[in-house]
């Protein structure tokens, strides 16, 4: 079994955001929370 790695970029200095999601949610199409997985903390508390 292969796993795919998800891509993600960094959204300044405390989130990531998993690459395919990032020019919608910027652009106000799509909403997200930390809960739906998209959107990922890089540290403990944001």
């Amino acid at each position: 079994m292969s796993r795919e790695k998800t891509l993600r970029k960094r959204l300044g200095k405390y989130l990531r955001i998993k690459k395919e999601y990032v020019n919608l949610i910027l652009s106000g199409k799509k909403r997200s929370t930390i809960r739906l997985g998209i959107i990922s903390p890089t540290r403990h508390k944001v």
